[in-house]
């Protein structure tokens, strides 16, 4: 659901006319007049009576860009946090511990530095909040967003 949303909104944005769009109150009496005046604006302006609204859709169209772009980087932090979390369970999986974390020669066993262990904070806690932050925020899970052109997820189920 979230990369179709985040391809979705790629293609609005390709075809929509390009920031900044600004929001004004315009007292129109016909809609063909006004329609024809935006297409030929160079900025598009927004205002259709609750001055609210076309605020906020001039803010988010302006800011899209910058946010698409934030995904992207968000996408790839993601993928590097799900190796590297990936690698240490692999290393921990496939060796006994950390060889001088005692400073006496002592192999300290990744038991000590999991959950519940004497050295917890170390590696356990940043670990624990990496794997929270890899699952996926139930709002988007349960079809909380609804694109122009899809349909929209039941939500009175479940």
């Amino acid at each position: 659901m979230v990369e179709e949303l985040f391809a979705e909104l790629r293609r609005l944005d390709a075809s929509a006319t390009k920031a900044p769009w600004k929001a004004e109150r315009h007292s129109i009496i016909d809609k063909s007049i006004a329609m024809s005046w935006l297409r030929r604006s160079p900025d598009i302006t927004l205002g259709s009576g609750n001055d609210g609204d076309a605020a906020l859709i001039a803010a988010m169209r302006n800011a899209l860009p910058d946010l698409l772009t934030l995904q992207a980087q968000c996408e790839r932090q993601r993928a590097a946090l799900e190796r590297l979390v990936h690698d240490v369970d692999d290393l921990m999986d496939n060796s006994h511990g950390v060889t001088g974390l005692h400073l006496n020669g002592d192999v300290a066993p990744w038991s000590d530095l999991g959950e519940g262990g004497r050295f917890e904070p170390w590696l356990g806690e940043a670990l624990a909040d990496a794997r929270d932050a890899l699952s996926t925020p139930a709002s988007l899970d349960k079809g909380g967003v609804a694109l122009p052109n899809a349909p929209v997820a039941d939500r009175s189920a479940g």
